[in-house]
């Protein structure tokens, strides 16, 4: 159970923070900034595939996650962002996790977070970025009690026409340190008509050490995870 929450949890803070960027193009670049609008609702499914060492078969988690605007206050929006309930391998397990927080215009949060455990969220480039561009942004997190530094390095590849929509795709790298350590790649696009996240993908090996200690023997865990818009 723990391995999943895990790496649903890096997976989520790697790709799921742009599903509100809003894209304007500027000279030869794109500048990213959150759109928000009071009422607006995001809802995603979300597919994690995990296969460890001494698993007989993969475990495979589904649940979904949304994003509500409350209100939007100087450019500063108030947010409920819920994760669940799940399944694994087609049984419900746990709730849903609820918080409230405060977030600026790149997607920043402001002060402290309400209720359950706070996303972190992916910070949009202060400037705009020119198609091969790259930017980084950290964070930090407690998931199931496990601390972690996270590193992710997002570059906008290119911009291309699917289904009759632009669409800008950007890829990620993501490399959490502490007694759980990770590296990962994925790929997302979003929607240039209201920036939000039309699909994503994250693979990653995840490397938990015994008893939590550095020296302690290394057991690798891969995963995917796939993430697609409802609504």
């Amino acid at each position: 159970m723990i391995h999943n929450r895990l790496v649903l949890a890096l997976a989520a803070v790697a790709l799921s923070g742009a599903s509100l960027a809003q894209i304007t193009k500027v000279g030869d670049a794109y500048q990213m900034r959150m759109k928000f609008a009071p009422g607006q609702k995001l809802v995603y499914s979300m597919n994690s595939t995990t296969s460890a060492p001494g698993q007989p078969q993969p475990m495979n988690l589904d649940t979904e996650f949304t994003m509500k605007v409350n209100s939007v206050k100087n450019g500063v929006a108030d947010i409920t962002y819920s994760v669940g309930p799940m399944k694994m391998n087609g049984k419900a397990t746990g709730g849903v996790n609820t918080v409230n927080m405060k977030m600026d215009s790149r997607g920043k949060v402001m002060g402290q977070a309400s209720g359950g455990q706070q996303p972190a969220q992916m910070v949009l480039p202060d400037k705009p970025i020119r198609v091969g561009q790259t930017w980084t942004s950290t964070s930090s997190i407690a998931t199931m009690g496990v601390p972690m530094e996270i590193t992710n390095t997002y570059k906008l590849n290119r911009i291309v026409q699917k289904g009759g929509r632009s669409l800008a795709e950007i890829s990620v790298t993501i490399s959490a340190k502490g007694n759980i350590s990770s590296n990962g790649t994925g790929t997302m696009l979003l929607d240039f008509a209201d920036g939000s996240l039309v699909s994503a993908t994250m693979n990653q090996t995840i490397t938990i050490r015994q008893g939590g200690q550095q020296g302690g023997q290394a057991i690798n865990i891969s995963n995917r995870t796939v993430i697609q818009r409802k609504s």
